[in-house]
C-alpha cells in the first residue's frame, strides 16, 4: 500500500531555516555573559517559529504539543526543585545528553517509512536492530575491528 508524500511548501521551508539560524544565533548569543540575553531571546523566537509552522502544517498535533510541553515542564520544575547550584554543570551535561538522545530519535523517526510499524513495536526492539544509520554507526563505531580467520599451519 503505497502512500502519497505531501511536499513541504516553500514558506514551511523558509519558515524552519529562519528558525535554524535563530537557533544558531542563539548558541552563538549564549557563549558570553554579554550577549546571553539576545542569544536566548533567538531561540526563543527560533523555537516559537518552529513550533507555531508546524501548529500551522500539523493543525492535528497540537494535543501532542501541548502534551509533551505539559511533561517536560513538569520534570524540568521538579528537577530544578531539587537540584543544588553547586551541581548545575552536571545537570546541564544530563540535560545536554537528553538533548542529543532526542535528537538521535527525531533522527530515526524521519528516517523510518511513517506506517510500517505501530511504534510499541519500536519500543520493544533493542536499539541496536532499529533500521537506522545513526544507530547503527553509534554500535559500529567503538568496536573492535574482527579478528581474522584462523590460519591452518602447513603440517
Amino acid at each position: 500500500m503505497e502512500h502519497a508524500v505531501a511536499a513541504t511548501p516553500a514558506w514551511a521551508v523558509l519558515a524552519y531555516l529562519v528558525a535554524g539560524v535563530l537557533f544558531i544565533l542563539s548558541l552563538r548569543g549564549l557563549s558570553s555573559p554579554e550577549s546571553s540575553q539576545a542569544g536566548n531571546r533567538n531561540g526563543m523566537i527560533g523555537m516559537a517559529v518552529a513550533v507555531g509552522t508546524t501548529l500551522i502544517l500539523h493543525p492535528t498535533g497540537l494535543p501532542l504539543i501541548i502534551g509533551a510541553i505539559a511533561i517536560g515542564g513538569g520534570i524540568g520544575w521538579v528537577i530544578a526543585q531539587r537540584i543544588q547550584m553547586t551541581a548545575m554543570p552536571e545537570l546541564v551535561a544530563g540535560f545536554h545528553s537528553l538533548v542529543g538522545m532526542a535528537a538521535v530519535l527525531v533522527g530515526c523517526a524521519a528516517y523510518l517509512p511513517i506506517s510500517t510499524r505501530p511504534p510499541s513495536a519500536l519500543l520493544m526492539r533493542p536499539a541496536r536492530s532499529l533500521p537506522c544509520p545513526v544507530s547503527k554507526w553509534a554500535w559500529a563505531w567503538p568496536s573492535a575491528p574482527s579478528p581474522s580467520p584462523a590460519r591452518s599451519s602447513p603440517s
